[in-house]
This record gives structure tokens, C-alpha cells and sequence, in this order.
């Protein structure tokens, strides 16, 4: 089971290529104000935390990304992590797919659908957009993402601005819902990029994970617990 998520929201030559590190970390529910939230290993007794400690941003030829997410994947500081990379399969995914495995590079493979439901199949999973970006927003809202306080600005900048630039968009024939963004205009590749690492996260421990309840874990007057999410 892994517990670090690389993920890559591909985008096209002359679009902006997004990659994001995800670590699943588990904390006692219960954390008394003004203290750490201390470490636990019963199932039972535990919530899980999405910390975030890279992001990037950059546009570069497809070899040079997949040489990148090689490098982050063999971090010395990764070594002890069992660790995965996710690549956005939709589209021009398929292309850098067999560059990837021309490489020897082991990647899990999402495609970005506009269904209903999730699903498994021709070593792949199929994932409809508002279950992916769905994860996202309740980790945000729950306050389970911990964004390390040392990225550059610019990207949780970039990151708050897309997020904030989805919206929901209903279909008059089918009544379905789907996120979009505001205009063809609009970047989101930083956050799709996160919305799999966070999504495919929670698969991989199979719990519904971000829809406890989180009034005992967080506590507006915990300092040390500051730094959480984007404000």
C-alpha cells in the first residue's frame, strides 16, 4: 500500500504540466489544544492527513516530464516511502504512456472521464472529473491538506486561484454535475493534478476517508496545526 502519491496532470507542449506529491500520513482523532497530534497505528482510533510537500509547475517536451517524475520518485528522502506515480491517461495521456513504459517507469494510469461512477479496467482506472475534484474540495474544506509553508508562493497561489476558478456545471438533459472551468481560458492543471494524488489516495487505504467527521481532530486554537490547507 502506498502512502506517497506522485501525480502528473499532463498538458500539452504548449500547455502547463503540473505535478504534486501527496504523503498520507494518520493522526490520533483527538487532538488536545496547543499539543501535536500524536501518532497512532490502530485503524480504529486514527485520521488521516494529506501533506503536501511539492509542487511544480513548468512546461517541457514529455520525455523531459517523465525524467522528472523518475527523479522525484527516487528522492533520498522518498526511499523508505512506498511510493506511486500517477499520470493523467486522457488524451494525449496515452501517447506519454507508452513513452513512460518505453522508459521501464511503473505508473498508474487515470483517465478523466465525464461519467457517474469510478471503475477499473485495461490496467487503468476510469474516474469521472467531479468524483476526482469532489476528493479535492472536502479535503480542503475538512482541512486534511497540509501544504508545506515552504513552497514558492507563486504556486499555492496558482493552486488557490484554479480551485477557486472551478465551478459546477449541471446539464439541462441529464441533470448530471460536473466541475468545469470558469472559461476555456482558465487554467487546472495544478489542482487536477492533486484532486488524483488525493483521490487515488484515499482508493489505495479503502476507507471513505474524507468524509469523517474532523471537530475532534482540528481546533482553531492549536498554533502548531496552522498551517493547514490553503486560507
Amino acid at each position: 500500500m502506498a502512502d506517497t502519491f506522485i501525480s502528473c496532470d499532463i498538458g500539452r507542449l504548449q500547455d502547463y504540466t503540473a505535478i504534486s506529491v501527496v504523503q498520507v500520513k494518520f493522526y490520533k482523532a483527538k487532538v488536545v489544544a496547543g499539543a501535536l497530534p500524536e501518532w497512532s497505528f490502530d485503524p480504529r482510533d486514527v485520521i488521516p492527513v494529506f501533506e503536501v510537500p511539492l509542487l511544480e509547475r513548468f512546461q517541457a517536451p514529455y520525455r523531459q516530464t517523465l525524467t522528472r517524475l523518475q527523479e522525484i520518485f527516487d528522492f533520498p528522502q522518498l526511499f523508505l516511502n512506498e511510493r506511486e506515480i500517477i499520470i493523467d491517461a486522457t488524451g494525449i495521456g496515452d501517447a506519454v504512456l507508452e513513452m513512460a513504459y518505453e522508459m521501464d517507469m511503473d505508473v498508474t494510469p487515470i483517465v478523466i472521464t465525464g461519467g457517474d461512477q469510478a471503475r477499473y479496467g485495461d490496467e487503468r482506472f476510469y474516474v469521472p472529473r467531479k468524483e476526482l475534484v469532489d476528493a479535492l474540495v472536502v479535503a480542503f474544506q475538512s482541512r486534511r491538506i497540509r501544504v508545506s509553508p515552504d513552497l514558492d508562493d507563486r504556486l499555492t497561489a496558482q493552486l488557490e486561484t484554479e480551485m477557486n476558478n472551478l465551478q459546477i456545471k449541471r446539464s439541462p438533459t441529464t441533470a448530471r454535475e460536473t466541475y468545469e472551468a470558469i472559461s476555456d481560458l482558465k487554467h487546472d492543471d495544478m489542482a487536477m493534478s492533486l484532486a488524483m494524488g488525493i483521490w487515488r489516495a484515499m482508493q489505495d487505504h479503502h476507507r471513505e476517508i474524507a468524509y469523517q467527521e474532523t471537530s475532534d481532530f482540528y481546533s482553531q486554537d492549536t498554533d502548531d496545526l496552522a498551517t493547514w490547507g490553503l486560507e
